[in-house]
């Protein structure tokens, strides 16, 4: 019974993620990469509704996806809306505006096996630079490594202050009196100090994630240069961890989004059987992304702890 059970469960998993197993790495990644660009660029207005139209496409009338034309029109259009807000562009755009010349690249041969080398290589040298240049930001930055960059974050933060009081039990008049520090901050540049209110576990907590972080984003990163099929196995269960819990305290979903993608896209032809994981991502960051504050503060009443 135990061994029927078994098998009933391995052939459904089989014939649910099999055909999307199946498919050519291209096919798979396209409509992610158009989704998560027009979602997550960070277009200004304008430019954001004319993204929506190239996403409106992509989902319609999907064979699109395969014309050069269109991955040029889309880059094109991320290119414009960089050039004019470059200087206060998020990293993760960047990241994106790459990744879209990489698709138009990918485009341009028929071949898939071209196709694959393409995407699978580009994408995994982004993941080992955006991984390794972000070890080395930290290890020269004094903030980082003694705590204080976390613990500012996870205070003061309002992606993150959700997440700090729950875990924490720091109390929102505290938080309150962060956000206001912020501002006093912002609206006047002479103060050059932040006086931040937290407490023991909040600080130990930010310790905590300051190394975890730290040391799988170098074992991330180490891992894919190395090339192997072992060594890719484990960067890419690493890499669906860290992202399955690095984005919990700190719904980001930009750059959450796109190194699901990138993650998709570093499988290549080899560890396709990994791609449904990668898939599961996206639903588990849209949960992360829900007005938790709204549904636990005000719908169901459990929150705030004091």
């Amino acid at each position: 019974m135990g061994n029927r059970t078994i098998n009933y469960w391995r052939q459904s998993w089989v014939s649910f993620w099999g055909p999307y197993q199946s498919q050519t790495l291209f096919d798979v990644v396209a409509l992610l990469s158009v989704a998560t660009i027009s979602f997550h660029f960070g277009f200004g207005p304008i430019w954001q509704e004319i993204s929506f139209v190239f996403l409106g496409f992509a989902f319609l009338y999907q064979r699109v996806l395969s014309y050069w034309y269109f991955w040029l029109g889309l880059f094109i259009l991320q290119s414009v809306d960089l050039y004019q807000s470059w200087i206060s562009a998020a990293n993760h755009t960047w990241v994106m505006w790459y990744w879209g010349l990489a698709m138009l690249a990918a485009c341009l041969f028929k071949d898939t096996t071209d196709q694959t080398k393409i995407i699978s290589n580009n994408a995994r040298w982004l993941l080992i630079i955006i991984m390794l240049v972000a070890v080395v930001w930290k290890i020269t930055t004094p903030s980082y490594l003694d705590g204080s960059f976390f613990e500012r974050n996870l205070v003061s933060n309002p992606l993150m202050t959700t997440f700090t009081h729950v875990i924490s039990g720091l109390e929102w008049d505290a938080i309150e009196g962060n956000y206001q520090t912020n501002y006093q901050m912002f609206d006047n540049p002479n103060i050059t100090s932040r006086q931040y209110q937290s407490n023991n576990t909040a600080h130990y907590l930010s310790l905590g994630i300051t190394w975890w972080v730290l040391i799988i984003e170098l074992v991330i990163g180490a891992l894919l240069l190395i090339q192997r099929f072992k060594t890719d196995t484990w960067a890419h269960i690493l890499n669906i961890v860290f992202i399955a819990c690095a984005y919990l305290g700190a719904p980001i979903l930009g750059f959450a989004w796109i190194l699901i993608v990138l993650g998709i896209a570093a499988t290549g032809t080899s560890h396709s059987f990994l791609r449904p994981w990668y898939a599961l991502l996206f639903l588990l960051i849209l949960i992360y992304g829900l007005p938790w504050d709204f549904i636990l503060f005000t719908w169901l009443g459990i929150l705030p702890l004091n």
